[in-house]
């Protein structure tokens, strides 16, 4: 079975890191996904809901603001309230984010959470030049 989803958008809204009754960090947050459809010159964006919970919850608060591209790894879920499933309401849950730019932003390589956060992951995205290690504003790595 494989229950993975991956979306990249525009954050809506600045996030707000709350905690929940147990005192686990999460985030609600939404993300505006173009629609590509061939042949039309209408721009249709789909709103989508997000929740991310504990380390990935505390990253997307500290690193992210409105009109960033985020990328999501998530899993749908069946929402639960009170212990009990919800109906057929599903959510939508963050597993990991990534950081795909705002205005300004210079990205350069591609974290993995696997990584210690301080070495770049296999994958780069370009050389770095002199100039740019002292202007590197890339987050540190992705949850």
């Amino acid at each position: 079975m494989l229950n993975d989803t991956h979306l990249m958008g525009r954050l809506t809204n600045d996030i707000k890191l709350q905690d929940s009754r147990n005192h686990v960090p999460f985030v609600f947050f939404s993300l505006a996904v173009k629609k590509d459809f061939a042949g039309d010159d209408k721009d249709l964006v789909d709103y989508i809901p997000i929740t991310a919970w504990g380390k990935t919850a505390n990253y997307l608060s500290s690193y992210f603001k409105k009109g960033d591209i985020v990328v999501v790894q998530a899993s749908i879920r069946n929402k639960v309230r009170n212990g009990s499933r919800v109906g057929n309401e599903i959510e939508i849950v963050a597993d990991q984010v990534w950081h795909g730019g705002s205005p300004g932003y210079n990205k350069k390589k591609i974290y993995s959470k696997h990584s210690d956060n301080s070495e770049p992951a296999a994958e780069e995205c370009t050389e770095e030049t002199e100039e740019d290690e002292e202007e590197d504003d890339t987050p540190p790595g992705h949850i």
